[in-house]
């Protein structure tokens, strides 16, 4: 099995995520077209440079805001998250507010706005507090899915809201509410298009929840067999994921479409090769953080140089080993949205990579690039957090800014 495989530009494959697989569904779509799901699963063109925020935005023209734009209502933010298409962010006050894509229950808002779509999908596009209850819960980080947010409150316990699924039998949304666990967790991360969540324990162990019919049976984390490794951070997407461990290793487990798992091989479209075991990513560099979009995962090694592997955004090519991202910029931390990546420098400076139809790049523009742009604005930004196709990142001031889709007002603005 080779260790890329190039795909032509006429060739375009649907695929729908439905649990640890992908299953082909069409074929022969052209570029630059997107569709949205209106269940939980994501419908994807591969080579697509989906251009709405998963909403069904027309391609025919570029969409978004190219260039960072504050998000006003928001001061001294200490931390933020995003799904596919909703926005969280923690102020000063330990007090959380979202907003976005609503339709499960997401943003965690009683306050009902009214606004919809064309297509009848809830939004809320400013700001608004998360409603904890008595006692306000206060948190310190957050992490967010398709379907639900989470967060650690100070004790590093977890809650979570959202998860309302149209399914039959229909699961109303949760308020926030402690995830069923005596366990304590270093960080929490959620798949780019999955629903579910997945937390690192204070001794290593992954832990992930969010199946179930019940609230209960939602709210209770399963230990993931992960052979004994103990991880410092992970990534996750649809159906695949991929962790470092205090080894300064990179391990990837679940399907492997183009080459995700980084393991030298790129899985054929008839028939995925998938490992629920996790596989050590090839190479013997030392792996400190990684990042994972739906197609690719991204990994910093102990130089600061970006490493990625999967299908490439902006390039039609899928590589079962890492290959080295174009110039030589070096980072301090790095992040994948849907498809693009970014990173943060030393010195605070943004870049982005990857497709750009809808100006998730931030670089004032909206053609693709694969090598590293700087996000414009004179910014500099402690972190990030890419969603399917929109960016928010807190500046070194403790500033919200957002930039790329806001077909349901992820960007805090009114559409």
């Amino acid at each position: 099995m080779p260790s890329a495989m190039t795909l032509s530009d006429d060739f375009g494959l649907a695929l729908v995520s439905r649990g640890p697989e992908w299953s082909r569904i069409g074929g022969g779509m052209s570029r630059k077209c997107c569709w949205r799901s209106a269940t939980v699963a994501v419908l994807l063109v591969i080579l697509c440079g989906c251009g709405g925020g998963g909403g069904g935005t027309s391609a025919a023209e570029p969409s978004g805001f190219a260039e960072p734009v504050l998000v006003a209502d928001l001061a001294s933010v200490v931390a933020v998250a995003t799904g596919w298409a909703h926005s969280c962010a923690v102020d000063g006050a330990g007090q959380t507010w979202c907003w976005g894509e609503n339709e499960y229950g997401q943003v965690g808002c009683k306050r009902d706005s009214g606004l919809v779509t064309d297509a009848g999908t809830p939004y809320i596009d400013t700001p608004c507090v998360v409603d904890s209850g008595t006692p306000p819960m206060h948190l310190a980080s957050l992490a967010a899915a398709r379907v639900e947010t989470c967060g650690l409150d100070l004790s590093n316990s977890a809650i979570c809201w959202g998860y309302g699924i149209p399914f039959a039998p229909v699961r109303e949304p949760i308020g926030p509410a402690p995830v069923d666990t005596t366990e304590r967790f270093t960080l929490l991360r959620g798949p780019m298009g999955d629903p579910g969540m997945c937390g690192v324990s204070e001794r290593g162990a992954r832990y992930c929840w969010g199946e179930g019919e019940t609230t209960a049976e939602r709210l209770v984390p399963q230990l993931q067999d992960d052979n004994g490794l103990q991880f410092v951070d992970i990534a996750l997407s649809q159906g695949w994921g991929c962790g470092v461990t205090a080894e300064v290793e990179a391990w990837c487990w679940g399907s492997n479409w183009f080459g995700q798992l980084g393991a030298g091989t790129v899985g054929q479209f008839e028939g995925p090769e998938a490992s629920q075991a996790p596989l050590k990513v090839l190479g013997e560099r030392s792996y400190v953080e990684v990042a994972a979009g739906l197609m690719h995962a991204c990994a910093l090694d102990s130089e600061g140089a970006a490493w990625c592997w999967g299908l490439i955004p902006g390039g039609d090519t899928a590589y079962g080993t890492p290959q080295p991202v174009p110039g030589d910029q070096r980072f301090a931390a790095i992040f994948a949205g849907g498809q693009f990546t970014c990173g943060v420098a030393a010195d605070g400076q943004a870049w982005c990579w990857g497709l750009n139809f809808s100006g998730e790049l931030g670089n004032g523009g909206y053609q693709d690039s694969l090598a590293p742009l700087p996000v414009t604005g004179g910014l500099y930004f402690s972190t990030l957090a890419p969603g399917g196709i929109h960016v928010c990142g807190i500046t070194t001031d403790q500033q919200l800014y957002c930039w790329g889709n806001n077909e349901f007002g992820q960007l805090g603005r009114s559409l």
